[in-house]
């Protein structure tokens, strides 16, 4: 499983992608077969909530800006 770039424009804009093949179901469902780990790749292709990968984002985000810009991020929260 990784995260792709779609596209960078400068400084301003980054679009993300996840790129998810049937290895990585199996790493993490080791007892799967092939043929079971495409069919729950098909589900998670068919049913994939976009929230769940935006939060995901949006935590790394907060982590990020605050072990990099500690004093600017608490700044914002008080």
């Amino acid at each position: 499983m990784k995260v792709v770039i779609n596209s960078y424009s400068r400084l301003s804009h980054l679009e993300l992608g996840v790129s998810i093949s049937i290895e990585d179901i199996k790493n993490i469902l080791p007892d799967l077969t092939d043929w079971q780990a495409q069919v729950v790749l098909a589900r998670l292709a068919r049913e994939h909530d976009e929230g769940v990968f935006y939060d995901a984002a949006i935590e790394q985000i907060e982590k990020w800006g605050k072990e990099m810009y500690p004093s600017e991020s608490s700044a914002k929260t008080s």
